[in-house]
């Protein structure tokens, strides 16, 4: 996460001051004339009003323009960029329905991923964890209970004091999630650093296992990717054991496809080889692929298994160079769209002219979580046909082919082959 968070424990303007000097620090270091977007959507429509005077009142010198948006799914706010997103406290369940029912998720999601800052309060803050049944019960949603989980994983309980103890530690344990428990006079940064608190009062943290302790020194922030790689390395036997070994359907017809493309001796690097079913399917027809994988037990596996094996993190770590073929198949949906845009920056520069670029990735719209298979929670972004079209374009490759596919337990995917043309 290149952005910042801040969550409030729904205090007054006095007893979050503490917090609000950091906002108000670190919005004015990113931009001399900062501009908002408030979101009072937790209240009822009637009340937006008010919420502007009152927000204006503690913050109008900070900002030198302030949006307001009649509705979250106003199409306009996708193509404006602001320097802050500030939402407001209220009604839990009815804030999260409104966000459910457009696209702000994956806005504030991008918001973040360009660097820009995110302040929730009481309310604003619980919808961005990974649920808001830490909320009280008469604030929990009609339809879907799932935060954004923006927060490595951990859950909100804002307006926090002792006497809340005994239910932060049982919602924990039944939960399973860890809950940042944030009194009124206190607040929680997350940024590139880490996770800290501020205030006057010790911010708690209730663990699963049962245990609680303060937020009192710099704690690591957890990002989707991280988590998800987490899950892999926690569950490798499981996902061996649950993964087709045959290359069937459309799978087939794409990876055939690609091997068509390229001369015996091309070549190959596989980018998140996993225990290397692909990788085998291409070695038995007559090709040398080098594997890579960010999880070690996948790379120890790959090099007992034969093939030249290397650790690499797509996010985080660069290619090389001088490829016929880079091939990645059911991992980049583990990226964000930010991330997944670099990773073809990435690519782009490893690749020798007239190379091709096979990929596979979820079909749809949005992020998801899911616990599915693995019983661990796993980050996936969908993808569209024509957007992912166009992010190829982009970054400079022409479209070979574009398979839209449903297959293993009606999973949809997008089967992608790119090439990189002459210079």
């Amino acid at each position: 996460m290149e952005g910042a968070i801040f969550l409030g424990g729904g205090g007054d303007l006095r007893q979050s001051d503490a917090l609000d000097t950091e906002f108000a620090t670190t919005v004015s270091e990113r931009n001399d004339n900062p501009s908002c977007l408030y979101i009072p959507h937790a209240m009822e429509t009637g009340r937006h009003e008010k919420a502007l005077e009152w927000f204006k009142g503690g913050y109008g010198r900070l900002f030198s323009g302030i949006v307001v948006p009649d509705k979250l799914a106003d199409e306009s706010l996708q193509e404006r960029n602001f320097d802050a997103i500030y939402i407001g406290g209220g009604n839990t369940g009815h804030l999260l329905d409104q966000v459910r029912q457009s696209n702000f998720a994956s806005y504030m999601r991008q918001h973040l991923e360009r660097g820009g800052i995110v302040y929730g309060g009481s309310a604003g803050a619980t919808i961005l964890g990974k649920t808001i049944l830490t909320a009280l019960s008469h604030e929990h949603s009609a339809h879907d209970n799932d935060g954004l989980d923006l927060l490595g994983g951990m859950s909100v309980m804002p307006h926090y004091s002792e006497e809340n103890r005994s239910r932060g530690l049982d919602l924990a344990r039944q939960l399973g999630v860890k809950i940042i428990a944030i009194p009124e006079v206190a607040g929680v940064i997350l940024d590139q650093s880490g996770v800290r608190s501020v205030g006057e009062q010790p911010v708690l943290i209730f663990n699963p296992n049962g245990t609680v302790h303060e937020l009192n020194e710099l704690e690591p922030f957890t990002t989707e990717n991280e988590r998800t790689l987490q899950a892999y390395v926690d569950n490798i036997d499981k996902f061996v054991e649950l993964t087709p070994k045959d290359m069937i359907g459309d799978t087939k017809t794409w990876i055939d496809r690609t091997l068509s493309l390229i001369d015996a001796d091309a070549d190959i690097l596989e980018l998140g080889s996993g225990f290397g079913r692909d990788a085998h399917y291409m070695r038995e027809r007559g090709f040398t692929v080098a594997c890579s994988d960010a999880v070690l037990g996948f790379v120890k596996i790959l090099s007992e298994a034969g093939f030249d094996a290397r650790p690499l993190d797509v996010v985080k770590d660069e290619f090389g160079n001088g490829h016929d073929l880079v091939y990645a198949n059911a991992i980049f949906e583990h990226l964000t769209r930010n991330q997944l845009d670099a990773v073809f920056k990435k690519v782009h520069r490893s690749l020798n002219e007239s190379g091709y670029f096979a990929f596979s990735v979820r079909q749809g719209t949005g992020e998801v979580w899911s616990d599915e298979k693995l019983e661990a929670p796993r980050y996936f972004c969908l993808w569209e046909a024509s957007n992912m079209s166009k992010l190829l374009t982009a970054n400079g490759f022409s479209v070979d082919s574009l398979i839209e596919s449903v297959g293993y337990q009606g999973i949809k995917r997008l089967y992608v082959i790119g090439q990189k043309p002459q210079a």
